[in-house]
């Protein structure tokens, strides 16, 4: 018997009132992603890096236009919104220094309780030093501490260098991928390598076919009007992915990465979801996955 399709809400923070009402049989993700979070750097934390472009950018032209206490007016909603879990994917920071992880890993305190997931996007791996390697892993252990890749809570989590992944979520298969990578200065883009590939496919035959199944990315592999994520700014391997998704051994991926919201239903119901930027968009999506 074929699995039944999800569904998925996009939503603004300044939508207050008419939030969508949690049903019985599902499994609810409250979806958002590319917070950016954004604090002064040292002169040495640029010389000699990549970061000295990310700031620039930040201080050109996002540094007024993030909000960070949207933050705070979507954990006001976690009572409403009743979610299994909170997955957010990626960009926890501009350029993935130390004390934007902390800042973010602050604000993020009251998702925790909602099960929090969190996938690394390509600011939070932005360079190459393992002192910036180290802090990442810290924080995903933070992030998702209280998930396990056999789905159960010991209080212990998930370790960066174990994704690819599975985290049971009350039925929901949910893959966590990390195709973020240190890239070129004129890059934006993720990689999804060979052997990222066959742990997917690897993965994917242990599921049971009647188990809904999705992917956590912070890259989406198709764009608004179907096309795949271009080779610059998208993600190497997207191909790959997205046939994924339209041969329906996934039933959703759902990423960021685009700062702007979006939705692409392909046929079967299969959903490419792009949350958009919280702090940036003001925009978040709620996801909700029929059980068996």
């Amino acid at each position: 018997m074929p699995r039944s399709a999800p569904t998925c809400h996009l939503l603004t923070i300044d939508q207050k009132d008419n939030l969508p009402e949690k049903h019985d049989g599902v499994v609810r993700l409250l979806h958002f992603s590319d917070i950016h979070i954004g604090l002064h750097p040292s002169l040495r934390d640029l010389l000699f890096t990549k970061r000295i472009l990310g700031y620039l950018n930040h201080l050109l032209r996002r540094r007024h236009r993030i909000h960070a206490e949207f933050l705070q007016e979507l954990a006001m909603r976690l009572p409403q919104l009743q979610p299994d879990a909170v997955l957010c994917t990626g960009d926890l920071s501009s350029i993935g220094l130390a004390t934007e992880f902390q800042a973010a890993e602050k604000l993020l305190e009251p998702f925790l309780p909602y099960n929090l997931i969190y996938v690394p996007g390509n600011h939070d791996r932005y360079v190459s030093d393992g002192f910036a390697l180290d802090t990442l892993r810290q924080t995903f252990r933070h992030c998702n501490h209280g998930c396990n890749d056999d789905g159960s809570s010991s209080g212990h989590g998930l370790e960066l260098d174990t994704l690819p992944a599975i985290v049971t979520i009350k039925g929901l298969a949910l893959i966590l991928l990390n195709p973020a990578r240190p890239v070129a200065y004129h890059l934006s883009c993720g990689v999804l390598d060979p052997a990222m590939q066959a742990r997917l496919d690897a993965l994917l035959a242990t599921i049971p076919p009647e188990t809904p199944r999705a992917i956590a990315c912070h890259f989406p592999p198709l764009m608004p009007d179907g096309s795949l994520a271009g080779w610059r700014h998208g993600l190497r391997g997207a191909s790959f992915l997205a046939e994924k998704l339209t041969s329906g051994e996934v039933d959703a991926i759902l990423s960021g990465h685009e700062h702007r919201p979006f939705q692409l239903e392909l046929p079967g119901g299969h959903l490419q979801v792009c949350a958009g930027s919280l702090t940036l968009a003001g925009s978040y999506a709620v996801c909700d996955f029929p059980r068996r």
